[in-house]
């Protein structure tokens, strides 16, 4: 029969020290119960996953076996809101806040993240150890979203909890069949309808982040299989050229103003209109680039290329959305010349042109192999790309 192990003798033991060797401590108002297995076994596992999770390195061995490849990459992004994992365990300190049951064989841990030497809590997260002969984790997805609903698209299985725009959801799932470009078949994907950024973060069982406050705009993914949508629109086909780009090109040798130039084409501007809530496509940049170009005919384009790519100050967008660079859509129309021209070949000629001495060098050179566009003919060539839009 199994027997039920309470702590409280231990409470006192572990109040502000670590467990023996372990880097958690415990705080001291928390009453642990366990039926399955000792409370040290536990708590041991429960350190191992943490220390791990702010390294960003998992063993995968301590996770769930379903959807483990999802858990570990959650689980490793939670990490990553710390910053640099070489620093995590010098930097901070752990704290076991609550530990409590949520089914007879399943249990919620949350964690606190501090500074050593200052009181700033960084990180607050939960997620899931379930306790048979051993411990397994899980991130809070499954359990945050269980009573939601789900519809299925062609390749895509949608969950929401009220309403969902169909259309749209029609739409990206035949953009999922579009990437056999890459000679890659379109993989099954989970997405997610979320309002904002903050939603998706206590969904994966984050409470508490400082480094992401205020943080609303963005979506996340791909994440395994998984996608947390953009504010609320069921188009993710920006990142979603960037995720299967990355099962082509290795990361060391992707360039960056290539992957964005051709995300900007595939897909959208990543970000949702302000004013209408949909994804902002090429033609309406071009359209309102040219209405800016009219206005301001001595603007150099070399200029908002190199400039305004990374962060854009140029103000062209602001009336559809702040977070729209006008250099990425110059980009994108390079890169729709090498595809007319090129092809497939061109494109990931592009696409793994290095990084080296800067994105700027490796992107210019080969277009300048290819179509003849150089930092010398930049904004003479470029403008008949505009021109001929």
């Amino acid at each position: 029969m199994k027997k039920s192990i309470i702590i409280y003798f231990l409470l006192t033991i572990f109040h502000c020290s670590k467990l023996c060797s372990q880097n958690i401590t415990i705080n001291k108002d928390l009453n642990i119960v366990i039926e399955q297995l000792n409370v040290s076994q536990v708590l041991t596992v429960l350190d191992s996953i943490n220390t791990q999770i702010l390294n960003q390195r998992i063993n995968k061995n301590l996770l769930s076996n379903k959807d483990r490849s999802f858990h570990l990459e959650i689980l490793e992004f939670i990490g990553t809101l710390l910053g640099n994992p070489s620093d995590s365990l010098n930097q901070y300190k752990s704290e076991l806040l609550d530990f409590f049951p949520i089914n007879h064989n399943t249990y919620m841990a949350q964690i606190n993240i501090k500074h050593k030497n200052k009181p700033d809590i960084q990180l607050i997260y939960n997620l899931i150890a379930t306790v048979n002969e051993r411990v397994y984790f899980s991130s809070l997805l499954d359990y945050n979203t269980s009573n939601w609903n789900n519809k299925i698209f062609d390749t895509v299985n949608y969950f929401y909890r009220n309403g969902i725009n169909e259309d749209r959801a029609n739409s990206f799932s035949q953009k999922n069949k579009l990437f056999h470009k890459f000679e890659k078949e379109a993989v099954g994907l989970k997405f997610y309808m979320v309002n904002n950024y903050q939603e998706i973060l206590q969904l994966i069982g984050v409470d508490y982040n400082s480094s992401t406050i205020g943080k609303m705009r963005d979506g996340l993914g791909v994440v395994g299989d998984v996608i947390f949508s953009i504010m609320n629109n069921e188009d993710f086909s920006h990142d979603l050229f960037h995720f299967y780009s990355g099962k082509i090109h290795n990361d060391n040798i992707r360039n960056c103003i290539a992957e964005e130039g051709v995300a900007y084409s595939w897909g959208n501007a990543y970000y949702t209109n302000t004013n209408s809530g949909e994804m902002t496509n090429q033609s309406t940049l071009v359209s309102e680039l040219k209405k800016y170009l009219e206005r301001n005919n001595k603007v150099s384009l070399l200029e908002l290329f190199e400039n305004h790519l990374w962060r854009d100050s140029s103000g062209i967008y602001n009336q559809l959305a702040p977070d729209y660079q006008v250099g990425r859509l110059l980009a994108s129309l390079i890169c729709d010349k090498v595809e007319h021209k090129y092809g497939m070949i061109g494109i990931n000629q592009l696409l793994s042109c290095g990084t080296s001495p800067n994105q700027f060098a490796p992107f210019l050179d080969i277009t300048d192999k290819l179509i003849g566009i150089n930092r010398n003919n930049f904004d003479r060539e470029v403008q008949k790309l505009l021109d001929d839009y």
